[in-house]
């Protein structure tokens, strides 16, 4: 009779990938040749006075085509290089159907409501949402530099300041718009929603292409602040996100007659997540009374935040801070990447005030430094209301910046504390000697940034004037996650104390990316380190490199994890978590038997379809006191075809099956297998069954 024999099964070694298939060669920036737009709810003054419109521009002679589908909305353009070509939206002022998605549309997905612009050749596209003292303007992001990941940007719920808290609240807002067909969207909203989602909780969607989906918190709650709310999707997505119409700060009341307070309607389109940066320069709106609001979303957790030299915050995965009152120029930094809303105050004197530019509330996005650009067009909008006219300039210079074909002296420019930049607020009718409004041109030998707005008797809007929209963060931020397992302490041969699994990444920004260092930052980080590369590596945009992971248990019977991070020129981006648990010699292993036992699981992770078949290391180990016949080592199941054992070795050769497997102490069996996706979406499974003279083991 045999006496028993035993298997143990474990995996040393395992590859993922996460990976973009972004094309490279063009740069990714606010121009494109289509666009998905929506605009969100308003509500503004008389209807009289109602207007939606897109202002479409471009470096190229071109022309397009605006369409509403569910409006029957068909207008042909062109372009003049250097010039705005203005769009007129449906609107309730001219007494038919409107473009604007409405509060009685909340949290229902509406067909047919998204503007879908399309160029012959690069345009760039800025929306306007206007009604009587409530405006705001957005820039568009074309679909070619769309992600997949947002995080919104909000206000808390707000009131007239004068008939309680219930009486004509008004609350924040986002939408999003598919540019795809069969788009899975998961909505995590930071706060209750309007229809009664509670925060945390999530809303799915499945989206085709044009529809629109509108989230509002809840108006009743006036701590109700919908900012952080996370959005997700597996194709990309065009989202909106600001406020109904906004009080800022919330309940402040201007001293105009009656002493109520004045709200204006909020909108950006928002960046991606991996558009983010860890910094950003912001400078006051001119002519405003009192001191802007900012706000600073992360991306991440543990994420400290610095501003002008003063750490401020560490911050979770959607919270924000906020600069209640931006006393001046002002350099924010972050340790992971973040995105900063500027808010306009409310007006102080309401509509008193001898037609000086008092403004109201608006929204604008401050771009990193990483996303400037060397020359923009934009409008400063045509309106009688706005009294005062602007644009902000970040540049690392003022060497040879002009505009509208003038040059603007140094003296326009003052430095910004805790930075190598400069600023300017540049009053455009002064500098124009003309009312200021309408088309202009701004250009610089070096890259530089601008914010647009405007001022007027309680109404004002703001806007980001351009940017490029590279990815900053460089890699994709997915729930990639490594696990070791159970690996057994000890010292017999073929246990060396450590394990190693190799991580295969991608550069998905558009330039090439330094990485200086894996910082192991968080939890268990004695017992995981990062043994390749052991300095810094360069991957050129698009380009592939690997790192090592090492895992040293040391001690038994503890579940250990970390987060190793790269550190790169301008942030930490997350790579991957990892999980492992070192076991004395005395777990359940194979026992000779003919029942087939489930011990252990590899995973080798997400792929696409450009990435080369991955190879893994599993250890097949003889725990009996005698040498163990293996007569077979098939591969089986659903997905059988897509893995392969490509070697074994053992004792040092190279074997095939069948094959006799030493005793433990001689070292165990070493298989490569390899993964050889045969199809996209979708979870690929199989199973490796060993067959001993005593049965088989799975």
């Amino acid at each position: 009779m045999n006496a028993p024999k035993q298997l143990l099964v474990f995996v040393v070694a395992l590859c993922c990938v996460f990976s973009s298939t972004s094309v490279f060669a063009q740069q990714k920036d606010n121009a494109g040749k289509e666009f998905y737009l929506a605009f969100g709810t308003n509500q503004g003054g008389g209807f009289n006075d109602n207007s939606f419109q897109l202002y479409i521009t471009g470096k190229t002679a071109t022309k397009g085509v605006v369409e509403v589908k569910g409006l029957s909305f068909v207008k042909n353009f062109t372009v003049t290089p250097g010039q705005i070509t203005t769009i007129d939206l449906p609107s309730d002022g001219t007494g038919g159907p409107t473009v604007e998605i409405t509060e009685n549309q909340e949290e229902q997905i509406i067909k047919g409501m998204a503007v879908h612009i399309t160029a012959d050749e690069e345009v760039a596209v800025y929306g306007m949402n206007h009604k009587q003292y409530s405006t705001d303007a957005f820039m568009g992001i074309p679909v070619d530099v769309l992600g997949t990941e947002y995080i919104t940007i909000n206000y808390q719920t707000c009131n007239s300041g004068s008939n309680g808290p219930n009486s004509n609240t008004t609350p924040g807002e986002f939408w999003l718009v598919a540019t795809n067909d069969s788009t899975n969207v998961t909505i995590t909203p930071r706060a209750r929603t309007l229809a009664g989602v509670q925060a945390g909780k999530t809303i799915p969607l499945l989206l085709y292409k044009g529809d629109v989906y509108l989230v509002h918190g809840d108006a009743k709650s006036l701590t109700n602040d919908l900012t952080g709310s996370l959005i997700e999707s597996d194709q990309p997505l065009a989202v909106f996100s600001g406020h109904v119409r906004a009080a800022i700060p919330q309940g402040f009341l201007n001293k105009g007659p009656g002493g109520t307070t004045s709200r204006d309607h909020l909108v950006e389109q928002l960046p991606p997540v991996s558009a983010w940066g860890d910094s950003a320069l912001v400078v006051r709106y001119a002519s405003s009374d009192l001191a802007d609001l900012v706000r600073i979303v992360s991306a991440e957790d543990d994420n400290q935040i610095t501003v002008n030299g003063n750490v401020v915050a560490t911050l979770a995965k959607g919270a924000f801070y906020e600069i209640k009152a931006l006393s001046g120029p002002t350099s924010i930094h972050a340790t992971n990447p973040i995105l900063v809303g500027q808010y306009m105050h409310t007006s102080v004197y309401g509509t008193v005030g001898g037609g000086q530019p008092y403004g109201d509330p608006a929204l604008a996005l401050v771009y990193p430094v990483e996303q400037f650009t060397n020359s923009y067009t934009f409008i400063s909008v045509v309106n009688p209301v706005y009294t005062g006219n602007y644009v902000n300039v970040v540049a690392l210079s003022s060497a040879g910046m002009v505009l509208d074909g003038i040059p603007i002296p140094a003296s326009y420019f003052s430095p910004i504390p805790n930075s190598n930049y400069l600023y300017a607020q540049i009053d455009l009718a002064q500098f124009t000697k003309s009312s200021g409004q309408g088309t202009h041109n701004i250009s610089g030998p070096n890259p530089f940034g601008i914010t647009i707005y405007g001022l007027g008797p309680v109404d004002s809007y703001a806007y980001t004037g351009g940017t490029l929209l590279k990815t900053i963060t460089p890699f994709k931020t997915v729930g990639i996650v490594i696990d070791f397992g159970d690996r057994l302490l000890g010292p017999a041969p073929g246990y060396a104390g450590f394990w190693d699994t190799t991580v295969f990444i991608q550069n998905i920004s558009s330039d090439p990316l330094l990485i200086t260092g894996f910082n192991e930052r968080s939890g268990d980080f004695d017992r995981f380190q990062v043994t390749r590369p052991t300095g810094s590596i360069s991957i050129a945009a698009g380009g592939f490199d690997s790192l090592t992971i090492r895992f040293e248990p040391k001690e038994p019977d503890r579940r250990m994890h970390t987060i190793i991070n790269a550190q790169t020129e301008h942030l930490r981006a997350y790579v991957v978590d990892v999980y492992g648990r070192g076991i004395l010699n005395n777990l359940q292993v194979f026992s000779d038997s003919s029942s087939k036992r489930h011990i252990d699981t590899l995973d080798f992770g997400v792929f696409e379809q450009i990435d080369p078949p991955k190879d893994s290391m599993v250890f097949i180990s003889n725990k009996g006191s005698a040498p163990l016949p293996i007569n077979a080592a098939p591969i089986t199941g659903l997905n059988a075809a897509d893995f392969s054992l490509v070697t074994i070795d053992t004792a040092q050769q190279t074997v095939t099956v069948p094959f006799v497997l030493p005793v433990a102490s001689q070292a165990p069996a070493r298989t490569q297998l390899r993964f050889t996706p045969s199809a996209p979406n979708g979870i690929r499974t199989a199973l490796l069954d060993v067959t001993s003279v005593n049965g088989t083991h799975r």
